[in-house]
């Protein structure tokens, strides 16, 4: 995990009412494809019906198109039922 990343998991670990601001900047394709190795990969897909080994088969253009997603505000997750 990146250090500016470590950060705010620390900050928040022992700040629970601290309200975070300019998270995207931290949303790259660097902290992105970092992600990925704390997902469970046995996981059950989600609610988009894609599973991981789906979304890494095209992984590099899946990263990039949802980072640009991100940062245009663009991006809404489904919603669960």
């Amino acid at each position: 995990m990146q250090t500016s990343l470590q950060g705010i998991a620390k900050k928040a670990k022992l700040n629970k009412k601290y309200r975070f601001r300019d998270l995207y900047r931290l949303l790259n394709e660097e902290n992105l494809l970092d992600s990925l190795k704390y997902l469970n990969n046995k996981a059950a897909s989600g609610v988009d019906k894609v599973s991981m080994k789906e979304f890494e088969a095209n992984l590099l253009t899946n990263i990039q198109g949802l980072v640009k997603s991100l940062k245009e505000k663009r991006y809404r997750a489904k919603l669960v039922r």
